[in-house]
């Protein structure tokens, strides 16, 4: 373990370099005594039986106590800026711990207490009386999103066991066992040597940032000295048959939910930049959660408080529609986090800490809107805990992100916990911020038709794209607010809740302009039965994708290749087995090698190039053959989507049968149908075939051609569609 202890009651360790990159960011704010990008998870919660009888107070401090003991990191502080320091508690120390970290709150709100919340060495809990919330906040340097929803769990479960936990009799000191590493020793990279292609991947990935110049953002009418305010939320609610309609267009779509939202997040962009804005292109964030990826133990829940997140950036023009940006979001989202990123992650992050370090005094804040998604909520936080008889019922979580620059974060997970009063839904939770709210505004639920797409391998309540319409009014009878709205403030002029609405034709919530900027929190309430049997029918598509093998169109092809008698006449060859040895590939498409030759002028005396061809269908070649060239026959099984990739070659294409479509790595789509042309010059791509129940067959020439060299001195090498590039 990374943890090493120095004296009886101290441990430590070094600060790594994820971390220290992250906690950059947050001492950006230390002039205001806030930390950017500090977290809040938010529980509204009821008492069940006998607990609704309890010392409440009481009883959330020793859990909070309790739950040190079982994620002891949240109560470790950071040194000298570079060390990681854990003292073992006596029973005077875990008192004093606890009165300084678990709050109780009766004359404010939970928007009141986020919005002055400053900076604090710990994790914290905060109580409210009179609503029974539980904000609880920590620093991003020290988790993740998910590694709050986590917590917060295991905090609830601790509240309403059946025999509360005694912490006096714990044997502390224990608990260092449990200490989080950070993720360069979770996936063993410390002791890793760093080969030459970490540093390129990384040196590639860290040159990403860069996109970030130039593009676009939501234009904003206040002064650069304006100082940041609070967090505010607010929460939006969808019917259970808005959500059905939602969830058929996501069906017919087959897109990713987090791909969708992704593309109207960047349409929202659009939608609120000034004039002369609106033609750059828009740069934001593709990020995932470590975890999947990691081996036990740290893949699950008992080093929830670490951060084990990661993400680059990925670029999308002006000039595509909402379709294209979410078809080519989702062919980068289902890249993952390869081997090869995770191998070169620490030199990222090294290089990143660098990028922050050598830039300039006072740079222009960011002022977009990004995006992070959560995944499914209650996979995270259980809805009851306990027992009828003595538990806790979860009656609403939201998290997001403390914002103290121009920039927007959205955080929303596709289920989350959400009944209001007598109903069952599930929530959707969106952040955006500062600037967003300067001018009036609302938030339009879309046409299910123009909705998102569906979740592939885990259950998603899905959310129709939003537009932010500074003209948008209030009609109509479906929305309502509940009971998070944002509230009137004194200090915030021009602020008053959103109106309770019931709408028809149009549903929007419109919060009145104000001078000051600040966060606001969106939540999407859908039908909660909807979103179970959505996972149900999830749960049996993916059964039969691997039960019900999909299966090649009947196929007769077979290449006719001509030859030569002795006499120079012309023949048909007879040596090569017919039709075509096809080859399945993991997204149940296939390929055929239909010929190939090895050298440039071929070769064809003796009919040394079939016989080379004939041994290469035995072994088959890679996807280009050095000095010669290559003829493959491709067939797109329906929905399927091929990995983003590049080869060394020049490629000719023809569209032969069904359509199909290619999209590029800038975020450019296009639709092809038979009979169309491609020249394919060595360019980051992927095919995807639209249709639901046709097959598409596409025939490409394959020549080897030199590694493509930009101006910039930058050589672009094969990428096989594993994230190497």
């Amino acid at each position: 373990m990374s943890w090493s202890q120095v004296d009886d009651n101290r441990y430590e360790r070094a600060l790594r370099d994820n971390e220290t990159f992250i906690k950059m960011l947050a001492d950006s704010a230390r002039q205001l005594n806030r930390e950017h990008w500090a977290i809040n998870v938010v529980a509204t919660v009821t008492p069940m039986g006998s607990i609704a009888m309890e010392d409440l107070i009481s009883l959330f401090r020793e859990a909070w106590k309790a739950l040190r003991f079982k994620h002891p990191t949240i109560a470790a502080y950071v040194m000298d800026e570079t060390r990681y320091i854990y003292d073992v508690p006596d029973e005077t120390a875990l008192t004093e711990w606890a009165t300084e970290t678990f709050r109780v709150v009766d004359n404010r709100t939970v928007d009141e207490v986020i919005a002055s919340t400053t900076v604090n060495p710990y994790a914290t809990m905060t109580y409210f009386p009179q609503t029974c919330q539980l904000p609880g906040h920590a620093q991003h340097w020290r988790t993740d999103s998910v590694g709050g929803f986590m917590p917060m769990d295991d905090f609830l479960d601790l509240a309403s066991r059946s025999v509360p936990v005694d912490t006096s009799s714990l044997p502390w000191g224990e608990e260092t066992r449990r200490l989080a590493p950070s993720i360069e020793e979770a996936a063993g990279l410390l002791s890793a040597t760093t080969s030459e292609e970490d540093k390129k991947l990384a040196q590639q990935t860290v040159a990403g940032f860069g996109l970030t110049v130039g593009a676009i953002g939501i234009a904003s009418h206040a002064a650069a000295e304006t100082v940041p305010g609070g967090t505010r939320i607010s929460c939006l609610q969808l019917s259970e048959q808005e959500t059905n309609a939602v969830v058929k267009a996501c069906k017919d779509k087959q897109i990713s939910v987090t791909a969708a939202v992704h593309a109207s997040v960047a349409g929202a962009n659009y939608a609120l930049a000034a004039p002369e804005d609106k033609h750059k292109h828009y740069t934001s964030t593709i990020r995932f959660s470590f975890r999947p990826f990691l081996p036990k133990p740290y893949s699950g829940r008992e080093y929830a408080s670490t951060i084990f997140t990661s993400g680059w950036m990925f670029p999308v023009l002006a000039e595509l529609s909402w379709a294209e940006r979410a078809m080519a979001y989702h062919a980068e989202y289902r890249k993952g986090l390869t081997p090869e990123f995770i191998s070169a992650h620490r030199e990222y992050a090294i290089g990143l800490c660098n990028f922050l370090q050598s830039m300039p005094a006072g740079p222009p804040s960011p002022y977009d809107v990004d995006i992070s998604s959560l995944g499914v909520i209650e996979r995270l936080l259980a809805r009851e805990k306990g027992t009828p008889q003595r538990g806790i019922l979860v009656d609403q979580v939201s998290g997001g992100l403390e914002m103290v620059n121009r920039q927007c974060a959205e955080d929303w997970g596709d289920v989350i916990v959400a009944p209001v009063e007598d109903s069952d839904e599930v929530c959707v939770a969106v952040d955006a911020a500062p600037e967003v709210v300067e001018t009036p505004w609302a938030v339009e639920v879309a046409e299910a038709t123009d909705a998102v797409e569906t979740v592939e391998a885990e259950a998603a309540v899905p959310l129709a794209p939003w537009v932010i319409d500074p003209a948008a009014t209030v009609t109509g009878t479906s929305m309502n607010c509940i009971s998070d709205a944002p509230r009137v403030n004194d200090e915030t002029p021009g602020l008053s809740a959103p109106v309770p609405v019931t709408a028809s034709e149009q549903t929007a919530v419109v919060v009145p302009a104000t001078e000051h900027p600040y966060e606001t929190r969106l939540c999407f309430t859908l039908a909660k039965k909807t979103a179970e049997y959505y996972e149900r029918s999830l749960i049996a598509k993916t059964a039969k994708l691997f039960t019900e093998p999909h299966s090649i169109p009947t196929n007769n092809t077979e290449p006719l290749i001509t030859d030569h008698r002795p006499d120079g006449k012309a023949v048909f060859n007879t040596e090569i087995p017919a039709p075509l040895s096809w080859q399945k590939l993991p997204s149940g498409s296939a390929i055929a090698l239909s010929y190939s030759t090895t050298e440039f002028p071929a070769n064809l005396d003796g009919g040394k190039d079939i016989a080379k061809y004939q041994s290469y269908l035995q072994s088959p070649p890679g996807l280009t053959v050095p000095g010669g060239s290559v003829l493959r026959v491709v067939d797109l099984n329906p929905g399927s989507l091929s990995p983003m990739h590049r080869t060394l070659s020049l490629d000719y294409g023809v569209v032969m049968e069904g359509e199909i479509d290619l999209l590029l790595d800038s975020g450019e789509v296009r639709h092809m149908k038979r009979g169309d042309i491609i020249i394919q010059r060595g360019t980051m791509h992927a095919w995807r075939n639209p249709s639901k129940t046709d097959w598409a067959r596409v025939f490409f020439v394959m020549q080897e051609s030199q590694p493509v060299q930009l101006e910039d001195g930058k050589t672009l090498g094969e990428d096989d569609g594993m994230g190497t590039a």
